[in-house]
């Protein structure tokens, strides 16, 4: 072998032992190392977000299929973080004629829906943003069993919480 070759195997080599051993000390090092532990921590509850409006007996207000009323009530943020409300649908309906229930008109015949007039609505930790208008249509579809009754809706919200 000539010395430039000689000269290249010993570079080589000294690297590759200096990598190797750089490698071997690391791995030896870190086993030497331990340590963790545990974090406790509770969550918020998630409570319902609720409305309650009483819409009055007058012309104006009474509904039938095709008309949309205004109405306006509180809406409660009982949760520990701000909400963001995006959307309303009605879920359920129930009502009453003449005193008694009236199943001929529920969810699926009144065929009601309902809005929030300003989307999207923020509400901070545990309060109520009051007077919030909404929108309450009857559609082309309602039965007329819903005729001369008193209607209850349950809106579901939809939106998601503001960190």
């Amino acid at each position: 072998m000539g010395n430039t070759t000689k000269r290249t195997a010993t570079v080589a080599a000294a690297v590759v032992l200096s990598v190797g051993a750089g490698t071997a000390a690391f791995a030896y090092a870190s086993g030497w190392f331990q340590g963790g532990g545990t974090v406790n921590a509770a969550s918020a509850g998630i409570q319902n977000v609720t409305t309650t409006i009483t819409v009055a007996n007058t012309v104006q207000n009474r509904l039938f299929p095709g008309k949309t009323i205004s109405v306006s009530g509180d809406i409660v943020n009982p949760n520990e973080y701000k909400i963001k409300i995006t959307g309303a649908t009605v879920t359920g309906v129930t009502s009453t004629k003449n005193g008694s229930n009236n199943g001929g008109c529920a969810t699926a015949t009144a065929d009601l829906s309902a809005a929030l007039t300003v989307v999207p609505l923020e509400i901070n930790a545990g309060a109520t943003a009051n007077n919030k208008a909404f929108t309450l249509k009857m559609g082309e579809n309602a039965a007329a069993a819903c005729a001369d009754s008193v209607l209850t809706a349950t809106l579901t919200f939809a939106g998601e919480l503001v960190p």
